[in-house]
């Protein structure tokens, strides 16, 4: 379990009884502000009850020992009456409270040089172990000291993995003068800012938002509740936090289809208006800096990716980058030409116009793909979208992302620095070529061929629903298969002309079939569409027997999905 540590500096001033207050706890009336903090600390449990394995740490200087530490003869002149008054060092306040925890004195220098500061800093570190728990006290001692302590804090906090859990100081200043109560001020809010602050930073300068969540995952969001009194403002925080974190992850993992689908960008661009408007004013800023990184990413856009992949360079992940910046543009082509974007062979043959340009720029080789597939690459490249200058800078990602992919491991490879400017050029270079893609209208829908005996009106809904991602659906009735007919007749006087007309279809649409019937003719019709290149599917479905007696059944087929013929 982790240690709660308690550290205050005790200063040299004479010091005036008052009681002190934060919220319903009252002190008991004391000179020391330390007396009243841990009462606080140890009465309301703060952060669980303290026993003898916690610690409590007073900070001193020669001069303070004998001011306020142990006040040889338990008196002190008071100069404000010019005259000698009982006081009590702390050391006898503490062994009068019977605390249940032990206390150490730290024994400090003044501090009236560098070295000297130094000299405190590693004092105090040096009491500290990993995974303590601090609560900070910092109402008194020199004007640097609670300074190094804020900052000894965060540093604890990386080399030492502590966690600050309470930073207060007692306004003996604006006491009510009749009842002579003073208030304890948290400021803890500072050292959570300041938490945030850096893992905003991260963000923004590394695309991680790991440290982001963790903020938003600690129990303490004092910030909001500080600054605005209201916990939807807190719950803003964590749900901002904890998007950016899903969102810096699908940027970093290269999570395309989520990427161009958007949902986390939009919701944080939402979160950010929320909180320009009502949040946290110390973090308006912060907002501001993170709305950019958001602000050109769209709903189903597959241009996100192209600016997803400006982010990974502008965080120098560079082999993301680059994946990203291409498979951004054949996403796009994809759209455009109503290509599924997560389908292999429909990425391919996106994939294939470029390269077939490209390799026409190096007088290089091309290797066809199949008919169906070339008639399409055929559309892409009459299209005019794909200029010489996209396609030369096609040529040149490729290479260069299969430099980063094989570790640069061959015979002819770049090195980082090469690998770093030219992603940047790359970047630019296919910004400024890729406003035909934009501007491109996508032609005709694709056309799913329901080449069956049973209509799509008849299909179910599930079945209706599953259709819809092949696009428009045509009927073609299924032959009568006459069981005595040669199969070469049946290939040549009924196969051919269904065949011609599917193959006709596809000069100007993408085309998926639907084939279901008699064996033989399937057999023959999906290798001949298939050896074309055009995608073939089958319903697949449940059978569900009632038995009703009598030696009679009834038999109810339930759609579960769609197929591919894989042959």
């Amino acid at each position: 379990m982790a240690r709660k540590v308690f550290i205050s500096v005790l200063g040299t001033g004479f010091y005036s009884e008052c009681v002190y207050k934060m919220g319903e706890f009252r002190s008991d009336t004391t000179r020391f502000i330390q007396q009243a903090t841990l009462q606080m600390l140890t009465q309301q449990k703060v952060g669980g009850e303290w026993t003898k394995d916690d610690q409590i740490y007073i900070v001193l200087t020669e001069k303070a020992k004998e001011s306020n530490w142990e006040v040889p003869r338990g008196k002190r002149y008071n100069p404000k009456d010019a005259k000698e008054v009982d006081y009590i060092g702390l050391k006898s306040v503490f062994e009068q409270m019977q605390l249940p925890t032990p206390i150490k004195t730290i024994d400090i220098p003044d501090g009236n040089n560098e070295k000297e500061l130094w000299g405190i800093f590693d004092k105090i570190y040096t009491v500290l172990e990993s995974g303590d728990e601090l609560y900070f006290d910092l109402t008194h001692g020199f004007r640097y000291l609670p300074m190094m302590v804020l900052v000894l804090g965060n540093y604890a906090k990386f080399l030492k993995h502590t966690e600050v859990k309470s930073i207060t100081y007692g306004n003996y200043e604006s006491r009510d003068k009749e009842t002579n109560i003073a208030p304890i001020i948290n400021i803890t809010p500072l050292a959570a800012l300041q938490d945030w602050t850096n893992a905003a930073a991260d963000y923004l300068e590394h695309g991680d938002a790991t440290k982001l969540k963790i903020c938003a995952d600690k129990p303490l969001i004092t910030i909001a509740r500080e600054t605005k009194g209201q916990d939807q403002d807190a719950t803003t925080l964590i749900k901002l936090s904890k998007q950016l974190y899903e969102f810096s992850n699908l940027i970093s993992f290269n999570r395309g289809d989520e990427i161009i689908i958007g949902k986390q960008s939009e919701q944080i661009k939402a979160l950010l208006e929320k909180a320009d408007a009502e949040y946290i004013r110390p973090m308006g800023p912060l907002f501001k800096q993170i709305a950019k990184s958001v602000r050109n990413f769209n709903p189903d856009s597959p241009e996100n990716m192209i600016e997803a992949s400006r982010l990974c360079l502008d965080h120098s992940d560079f082999q993301a980058s680059i994946t990203l910046l291409q498979e951004g543009i054949v996403s796009m082509l994809c759209r455009k030409f109503h290509l599924d974007v997560k389908d292999k062979g429909d990425r391919e043959i996106a994939t294939q116009a470029l390269n077939k340009l490209g390799l026409e720029l190096q007088n290089k080789e091309y290797r066809p793909l199949s008919p169906y597939k070339e008639t399409i690459i055929k559309r892409i490249i009459d299209s005019g979208i794909i200029s010489s200058e996209l396609a030369n800078q096609w040529n040149k990602i490729t290479e260069d992302r299969n430099d980063f992919n094989h570790a640069g491991l061959r015979a002819s490879y770049k090195d980082a620095e090469t690998l770093r400017n030219n992603i940047s050029s790359y970047l630019s270079a296919v910004c400024d070529e890729i406003s035909a893609i934009k501007a491109y209208v996508p032609g005709t829908p694709p056309l799913l061929v329901n080449l069956s005996n049973h209509p799509y009106k008849d299909w179910s809904e599930d079945q209706k629903k599953a259709a819809e991602k092949y696009g428009e659906i045509q009927d073609m009735a299924f032959p009568e298969i006459d069981p005595a007919m040669k199969i070469d007749k049946i290939k040549k006087e009924i196969a051919a002309a269904q065949i011609d007309e599917i193959k006709n279809m596809c000069k100007e649409r993408r085309v998926t079939v639907h084939i279901m019937g008699e064996m033989s003719y399937t057999f023959y019709v999906v290798s001949q569409l298939k050896a074309f290149g055009i995608r073939c599917i089958c319903s697949t479905s449940e059978r569900d027997t009632e038995d009703l007696g009598g030696g009679e059944k009834k038999v109810t087929f339930r759609f579960k999905r769609f197929r591919d013929y894989d042959c």
